[in-house]
């Protein structure tokens, strides 16, 4: 399973990677967006993509190269109608409203995103 994200989305992608460890299910989590993916990785795997946006373009272009080796995506997004949602296997979405500073500093609330995580996680233990 890879776990991909930037900024704060990233560093839920370590947690969820780790959670998802902790599970028994090897994680790995990607919060660059240049970071090399070897083709061969992909097969049989699984992208839990998260985004509040789901247009970061960046992470749009990491989905694009997972979809394209068949790898299937889930997408935790804020927004259903997004990019990243269209282009996924399936999408958990939240509703919170997005709060960003006046220097553009995203401050949205990601107890969600937490929340999501670990009932998934707790869902493949069983």
């Amino acid at each position: 399973m890879f776990f991909i994200g930037v900024g704060t989305s990233g560093s839920l992608g370590k947690y969820g990677a780790r959670f998802f460890s902790n599970v028994g299910k090897f994680s790995h989590a990607i919060d660059d967006p240049y970071y090399p993916v070897s083709p061969s990785l992909y097969e049989n795997a699984v992208a839990i993509i998260l985004s509040v946006s789901g247009e970061t373009e960046e992470i749009l272009r990491l989905a694009s190269q997972f979809s394209l080796h068949h790898c299937k995506i889930i997408s935790v997004t804020n927004n259903e109608s997004c990019s990243l949602a269209k282009m996924s296997d399936f999408t958990v979405c939240y509703h919170v409203p997005i709060i960003r500073m006046a220097d553009n500093s995203d401050i949205t609330t990601q107890v969600p995103v937490t929340y999501i995580l670990e009932a998934i996680g707790r869902q493949l233990n069983k």
